[in-house]
């Protein structure tokens, strides 16, 4: 749940030649995690609380549109895939934002997973060819592939 899945796709993604950066966000400072161990991998970690507690006041999604608009401007260095992991609002208002930026984006999405081998349907989630298992076909999707109503 929440940053522990991109962990250690940030390990993967930390290249010569690859700028990392990651946002964190929550409520207050109290629920940030993992912290330490991605400012062990970019000193480009940025923090978003929506009580200010910590870092900017206010959403990820916000914090995540100005980073794009300012590497956008550095055409030898523009942001060109974005990953998220964590509540649903959010990870819709991440996939609307990189639809407008035309932007990769890849969602690992958070559902409970009663069998985990899609035979209960219980974490079913709409896609644009009708459904599909987050615990068997996910979790992670292509945002342009997610219905978000």
């Amino acid at each position: 749940m929440g940053s522990a899945p991109l962990l250690g796709l940030a390990e993967e993604l930390k290249q010569p030649g690859n700028d990392l950066y990651i946002i964190l966000g929550a409520r207050s400072q109290e629920l940030i995690l993992e912290e330490p161990l991605m400012k062990a991998l970019t000193d480009q970690v940025l923090i978003a609380t929506e009580d200010g507690s910590r870092g900017k006041k206010g959403l990820v999604s916000e914090v995540l549109i100005n980073l794009i608009d300012n590497r956008l401007s550095l055409s030898d260095c523009p942001i060109t895939a974005v990953y998220a992991c964590g509540p649903r609002p959010m990870l819709k208002a991440v996939a609307e934002i990189a639809g407008q930026k035309q932007l990769d984006c890849q969602l690992s999405l958070e559902e409970r997973m009663a069998c985990a081998v899609g035979a209960c349907k219980g974490c079913a989630t709409k896609v644009k060819d009708g459904y599909k298992m987050v615990c068997s076909d996910g979790p992670v999707f292509d945002a342009k592939e997610l219905i978000w109503n």
